[in-house]
């Protein structure tokens, strides 16, 4: 872009936004840099959530009358449906994959929610991302073996 074009387009931002056109700023991404040495990872682990419900009024003794101050002043909570320590498991294992990507990843501005890996820390993350999902794995079947 030649720097005409980027002083055109400045003055038209500029007068939309009703600023100066001086306190507008350009950022240049090296994209190429980007391709050229790494990759962008999405992570998604979703689910991991349904076990858990909001628990009513009933459940915990407490009649759901207005005029009650108990009614106002707590919450409800939650109820586990599995057992905690398998919701536990579930949660270990999602934040441990969480973790890992970010120690080796960056957060790069414009590109939320990817994360930016580099080629040379691909085999350590696949490594332990492998490991992380045959525990996942491991703790779902559990879950489905002991689910009435």
């Amino acid at each position: 872009m030649t720097d005409t074009m980027l002083d055109n387009r400045k003055v038209k931002v500029a007068t939309r936004i009703n600023v100066e056109a001086d306190r507008i700023k350009t950022v240049q991404l090296q994209l190429n840099v980007l391709r050229n040495r790494g990759i962008l990872v999405d992570l998604s682990v979703s689910g991991t959530g349904m076990f858990t419900r909001t628990a009513t009024w009933a459940e915990i003794g407490i009649q759901a009358d207005e005029a009650d101050p108990r009614f106002t002043r707590f919450s409800r909570g939650q109820k586990y449906l599995i057992p905690e320590d398998q919701i536990k498991r579930l949660r270990s294992v999602e934040t441990r994959m969480r973790q890992w990507l970010d120690r080796l990843s960056y957060d790069v501005t414009g590109f939320r929610p990817y994360r930016w890996l580099l080629f040379t820390a691909y085999d350590a993350w696949i490594g332990k991302w492998n490991e992380c999902k045959a525990e996942l794995e491991s703790v779902k079947s559990n879950i489905l073996s002991h689910y009435d």
